[in-house]
């Protein structure tokens, strides 16, 4: 969602992105507004963090700090999750209870992405997909 400065000037929020290593997965962690404005920057880090892995990729994208997300943004978590499977990857998200949980129930199992309430969870969880 962009916001106008007092300018008139539209201006995209940040997002905010990190990445760290946990028990063998690449942990990817997301903070700010998924949409239109930020949604490329987040397939460009995910890609990155995918491919830049030595032996069998395993990834957690944290969205914990996600303070909004648009159909953009389902989107391209969509977009992720199959290229990751497609190409062999094995990728969870982190997405606790809050406004973008609620998104993906009122939208049901429409992107079928394999959700965690916290990254313990997700790492708990083996093979398994919930």
């Amino acid at each position: 969602m962009a916001e106008q400065s007092t300018d008139g000037i539209m201006t995209a929020p940040c997002l905010e992105l990190s990445t760290s290593r946990i028990d063998g997965w690449s942990l990817a962690e997301v903070a700010g507004e998924l949409d239109l404005a930020t949604c490329p920057q987040l397939q460009e880090f995910v890609g990155v963090v995918l491919a830049d892995h030595g032996g069998p990729t395993r990834a957690i994208v944290d969205l914990a700090g996600v303070t909004f997300c648009d159909v953009h943004g389902l989107s391209t978590l969509a977009s992720i999750n199959g290229r990751a499977r497609r190409q062999g990857y094995q990728v969870r998200f982190v997405c606790p209870e809050g406004p973008v949980r609620r998104l993906f129930r009122l939208l049901g199992d429409t992107h079928a992405l394999p959700l965690y309430d916290t990254t313990g969870d997700a790492l708990a969880a083996g093979d398994e997909q919930p």
